[in-house]
């Protein structure tokens, strides 16, 4: 933009809210690609541009993976630090996210991650399939508030002391015990609030004797497979609710 436009003499503080304003919303099915693309072309319009954009951590706190380059990945991580951030991973196995989940658990408060249980390219079984349950993010999580998992071969064993919501998603248990691992990470969410299972199915009872798990600040529960009565119904008789 030329020196003498108007658009170029506006102060920093009310470019500030137009780009706050013209930041698109990210979800998960939404398109990442176009969400990077916005951000890149607002900060490439002028210097005056690029150096407010690139003031402004809150414009850089949405990273989705793997549809992104590299770089464009570590240039978000960078310019959004130290704010807290919301990650949306297409494949948890992606490259990027091994660096990411490693070197930056401690500032991830949402986490949208897909998990892909085998490699129907190469016609061989994943080393995610009916693993034991997995220690994440070094086993770090101090801002984590909420984690979709959709997909997932295996659960997570961390102690989640800040998680209020939970999404479970895609869970096929015929292979590994389903429910009592469920209520393992149920019992490692102290101040969970919503709760969010969704077509999970086990077809042989658990293997393992079930717990009674307390929820005392759960406010939500959501339960979307009208099709497992007698699974829901084990799970409703083993939770304490407030």
């Amino acid at each position: 933009i030329s020196s003498q436009s108007q658009m170029n003499r506006l102060p920093a503080e009310l470019l500030s809210i137009i780009f706050q304003n013209a930041r698109p919303q990210i979800g998960f099915n939404d398109d990442r690609e176009s969400f990077c693309k916005t951000l890149l072309a607002i900060s490439a319009v002028c210097r005056q541009w690029r150096n407010v954009a690139r003031g402004m951590p809150s414009l850089w706190t949405d990273i989705g993976w793997p549809h992104w380059k590299p770089r464009i990945g570590l240039m978000f991580l960078t310019l959004s630090n130290p704010l807290p951030l919301r990650i949306f991973l297409g494949i948890y196995q992606c490259p990027f996210a091994s660096i990411l989940l490693r070197d930056h658990s401690s500032r991830i408060w949402f986490l949208d991650c897909s998990l892909r249980a085998s490699d129907t390219n190469r016609g061989e079984t994943s080393n995610l399939d009916a693993a034991p349950m997995q220690l994440l993010f070094a086993g770090q999580t101090p801002r984590l508030k909420k984690l979709e998992l959709r997909g997932t071969p295996w659960l997570v064993a961390n102690q989640f002391d800040s998680l209020t919501h939970l999404q479970i998603q895609g869970a096929d248990a015929n292979d590994w015990d389903f429910m009592p691992e469920l209520f393992v990470v149920l019992s490692h969410c102290p101040v969970l609030q919503e709760l969010f299972l969704s077509t999970f199915h086990q077809e042989d009872p658990p293997v393992s004797a079930l717990p009674t798990v307390t929820l005392g600040h759960l406010r939500r529960l959501a339960i979307g497979d009208p099709y497992e009565g007698d699974l829901i119904n084990m799970f409703l008789s083993h939770v304490s609710l407030p």
